[in-house]
């Protein structure tokens, strides 16, 4: 779990958990989490902190910080660790989805075309071997691109009667569904 509580940063806690196992907390807690993430391999945990124009990533068993990437001008909002645990998907605000490596935090693909401005937004991979990249918009639009190194713009559906669509999460039961959830207090499939 993360907060914007300096004091409780990070607290982790183990699910199911015993009457006698208490939430571990974190060594870090100088800093503000906007948004965490952790690997499907459980080897790595990135977080938006610090204003949100950082990413920090941590070596989740050892809960220690091996990485820190900086980005000025822009308002990391949302990231999702792909699969493989390898790419970092990260929803900015103005206008910006990027993938980068976990590792260096390098540019792997940049996605454009929907509009992020004011609201946070979060982005998915999805698909058979997460083979897209699918995000909600402000215009009211769901916009899905392929993951192929050249971030191929496949398709724009009308996702919601009016407003933001704020979130979108793949099926990862079902590779060709996902759900969408937007502000007009709808979720559509």
């Amino acid at each position: 779990m993360g907060s914007l509580d300096t004091a409780n940063a990070i607290v982790v806690y183990k699910i199911p958990a015993g009457d006698e196992e208490a939430p571990v907390q974190w060594r870090e807690q100088n800093i503000r989490v906007y948004d965490l993430a952790l690997s499907a391999d459980q080897e790595r945990l990135a977080v938006v902190a610090e204003d949100q124009q950082s990413i920090i990533v941590y070596d989740f068993p050892a809960r220690q910080r091996i990485a820190k990437f900086n980005y000025d001008g822009v308002k990391l909002t949302s990231l999702r660790i792909s699969m493989d645990s390898r790419a970092i998907l990260v929803s900015m605000n103005p206008d910006q989805i990027r993938e980068i490596s976990i590792d260096t935090g390098t540019l792997i693909s940049e996605y454009k075309w929907h509009v992020q401005n004011e609201f946070m937004i979060r982005s998915s991979f999805g698909g058979a071997s997460e083979t897209f990249v699918v995000t909600g918009s402000e215009d009211s639009k769901i916009y899905i691109w392929r993951r192929n190194g050249n971030a191929e713009k496949l398709h724009v559906l009308q996702g919601h009667q009016r407003g933001c669509v704020n979130a979108i999460a793949w099926n990862p039961g079902e590779p060709g569904m996902f759900a969408s959830a937007g502000d007009d207090a709808s979720i559509r499939m």
